[in-house]
């Protein structure tokens, strides 16, 4: 049963009691008959408690014992023939000799016996009591409580009392007939129950009022309503309900209040707000029940409140947190289903079914097994394993097979809670979220291939960029450095045949130009190929054969035979495609010919030695 089910039958049981004890109180109060007396109050615990039978025995005079019974026909009968014939049942026997609280079940003695049993089956739990007042027994009371009720202390504390109250009217009459003797009695009777009554009243942990129904003004209230409508007692008792009503209750008060005076409900039970002194809302459970009897003008009726206030909160809290929760779980595609170890079954919500492909919110685990891929079954049996571990923790990406074929990517977090310690540990129970990567699973594919490519056409790039180097380094050495190589030599030829004088300095200074331009072709020569080749020595030795080649074609120029004297005396001037002719006389040229290969042949040794 919930709290506030709870709460609203212990809230009507407190009503019948106080019901109960003022309507015996009031019998007490104004019958002189005994016989009279014992069935009348039987009579009203079987209507205002709702007993399902009572039965009062009472020792009349010479021994013989009377019985007065209200309530379940059948039980009336077999009571009667029982104490017709001088009998009692086992449990009376005990309450009137004993003065013993018989609650039954459990059975006792004699149970086996008890012509009773035909008629009391044992879903009904019954409560046997000693009529008694001041030591002094009159008689016993059996009531069967109303089917599936159960009895508790407050019943039978109840029952006793209201035994002792009819033990005091009967004690009263014995003693004295006269008028004022019975009256005095009767209020004394009733001061003793009205103290039990405001005892009962304040003393309770829910807010209890007393109202005019017409008009919802309180009569009485205890402080506990008092303090959940957030009010002295003056205060109360000076307003009515719908003065510290919300306004937006205050339509459905006025609709339920109507029930109750109309007849169509004796109670009814619902959630308001009620509005303190301070403006602070109070969130209440009010059960409210009439206090007249059918037939009767309506008066009175009795309201009992619990304040629920914190319990709003909570509810509004979770549902506020529920909703962040679903609008997460929507914005982020997530689906959630729940493994019951146990049973094998599957909770699952509609988003988790989709990403699965398949349909019913309960279904076995198996069929969510059949579609996972079967390339990937070992990732998600490798996944299971890892969750039985400490935390119960574990997440994987698996792919499954829909059932129209196509392959779908899913990102699975799973949680595995447990229940045991040691080696009595075993799961009980796995959360699960589940979300489609199949959109990122194939943009990380088309990243790897467009990465492949980006990769090959570098590739590419590189290899025209090497071809476009090889190209440019083999024109620099085939075709410039030639020429340059060629000529310098034709400027060593033609300052070996020049005269002296002022022009052998500027051919001097071209052959220095050119020697510069033959080193720096060298040089771009060698960075080039350092850029293709990569190790130090075949640059090394591109460097070296590039000098080996400029030193052979000088080497051949040398060695080439004089020109015709004849050409030294042409008047003509010197040709940059062909060597100077020199005299024959004129030696120095010639030894200084000879000498220049040699000297240049050492440069490029040691150059090749240095580096």
């Amino acid at each position: 049963m919930s709290h506030g089910a709870a709460t609203a039958a212990n809230a009507t049981r407190i009503d019948a009691m106080l019901r109960g004890v003022r309507a015996v109180n009031q019998i007490v109060a104004g019958e002189h008959d005994p016989d009279v007396l014992v069935q009348r109050a039987a009579e009203a615990l079987a209507k205002t408690r709702g007993f399902a039978a009572v039965c009062i025995v009472r020792s009349a005079s010479g021994g013989a014992t009377r019985a007065a019974v209200a309530g379940d026909p059948k039980t009336a009968d077999a009571v009667r023939r029982l104490v017709g014939g001088g009998g009692l049942t086992a449990c009376l026997r005990r309450a009137i000799r004993d003065g013993e609280t018989v609650v039954h079940p459990p059975a006792f003695d004699g149970c086996s016996a008890c012509p009773l049993n035909q008629a009391w089956t044992a879903r009904h739990d019954g409560v046997a009591v000693p009529i008694e007042h001041e030591g002094r027994r009159f008689g016993g009371l059996l009531a069967k409580l109303p089917d599936g009720a159960t009895s508790d202390p407050d019943e039978i504390g109840l029952l006793r009392e209201i035994a002792g109250d009819i033990a005091l009217g009967l004690r009263g009459i014995k003693l004295d007939a006269a008028l004022c003797e019975n009256e005095r009695r009767a209020e004394d009777a009733l001061r003793e129950s009205e103290a039990r009554f405001r005892s009962i009243f304040e003393q309770a942990a829910v807010g209890v009022a007393q109202l005019e129904s017409r008009t919802g003004r309180f009569v009485r209230v205890n402080q506990r309503y008092c303090d959940i409508a957030g009010r002295t007692r003056e205060e109360m008792l000076a307003c009515a309900a719908q003065d510290i009503t919300h306004v937006d209750d205050f339509g459905a008060d006025q609709e339920a209040v109507g029930r109750l005076l109309s007849g169509a409900a004796t109670s009814y039970s619902r959630k308001k707000r009620y509005v303190r002194k301070d403006g602070e809302l109070v969130w209440v459970e009010l059960t409210v029940s009439r206090m007249w009897a059918d037939g009767e003008e309506p008066r009175f009726h009795v309201e009992v409140a619990h304040d629920i206030t914190a319990r709003v909160h909570t509810e509004a809290a979770l549902a506020e947190a529920d909703e962040r929760q679903r609008l997460a779980l929507d914005a982020a595609e997530i689906g959630t289903w729940r493994h019951d170890f146990a049973t094998g079954q599957i909770e699952i919500d509609e988003r988790a079914q989709r990403h699965f492909g398949v349909t019913g919110a309960c279904i076995p685990f198996k069929e969510l097994c059949a579609r996972i891929h079967p390339d990937d079954v070992g990732i998600v049996r490798e996944a299971m394993r890892r969750s039985h571990g400490a935390d119960g923790r574990v997440s994987s990406e698996h792919r499954v097979i829909l059932p129209s074929g196509e392959v779908r990517w899913l990102s699975v977090y799973v949680q595995v809670r447990f229940c045991g310690e040691g080696p009595a540990r075993r799961p009980r129970f796995a959360v699960a979220t589940s979300r489609d990567i199949t959109a990122q699973k194939l943009s990380e594919q088309r990243l790897v291939e467009h990465r492949e490519s980006l990769r090959g056409l570098a590739s590419r790039l590189e290899m025209a960029q090497e071809d476009e180097r090889r190209r440019i380094a083999a024109g620099l050495h085939d075709d410039v450095g030639q020429l340059v190589v060629a000529c310098q030599l034709k400027i060593g030829a033609l300052r070996d045949a020049a005269p002296p004088g002022p022009s052998n300095a500027d051919l001097d200074g071209v052959g220095a130009l050119l020697q510069q331009a033959s080193e720096r072709i060298g040089q771009l020569t060698f960075e080039l190929g350092a850029t293709l080749r990569g190790p130090f020595e075949t640059r090394q030795a591109a460097w070296g054969a590039f000098e080996h080649e400029q030193a052979e074609l000088e080497e051949r120029a040398n060695a080439a035979p004089a020109p015709p004297a004849s050409a030294a005396t042409s008047s003509a001037p010197p040709s940059l495609d062909e060597p100077t002719a020199s005299a024959p006389s004129r030696s120095r040229p010639t030894r200084r010919t000879k000498t220049k290969a040699p000297r240049a042949a050492r440069r490029a040794a040691r150059r090749r030695s240095a580096r």
